[in-house]
């Protein structure tokens, strides 16, 4: 909600930064549920690599959701880290609207697949 509030007030670097986080503690919300053992500090990369390690997304899917591992470890953690999450040094990194509503959008598509893959892992 912070990362959506943040959007809709032009707040665009900040909407990308929580919706990152969201995403994060998305998937370490579903690996303390399971018990999935993940440094507290780890970031996307490593936190998918543990879910798909135990089995979130079945076996025999993936191969199909290679594409998708991809999208989520580079999509969102690649713009965040670019645009709002590191310091922009001397120049201001601009965020055109278009790829701020495209990362919000990824994390709440990326937060639902999750949670519902948990949902119904038995």
């Amino acid at each position: 909600m912070r990362a959506f509030e943040h959007y809709r007030h032009g707040r665009l670097k900040e909407s990308v930064a929580e919706a990152l986080k969201s995403f994060e503690s998305t998937m370490k919300a579903i690996c303390k549920a399971r018990n999935w053992a993940h440094s507290p500090n780890a970031t996307a990369k490593p936190l998918m690599d543990t879910l798909f390690k135990n089995g979130l997304i079945p076996p025999e899917l993936e191969g199909h959701f290679a594409g998708l591992r991809a999208a989520m470890e580079s999509g969102l953690p690649t713009i965040s880290n670019r645009t709002s999450r590191h310091g922009q040094g001397p120049d201001p990194v601009m965020l055109p609207p278009h790829i701020a509503a495209y990362a919000l959008h990824l994390a709440a598509s990326n937060i639902v697949m999750l949670v519902q893959a948990h949902n119904a892992l038995k």
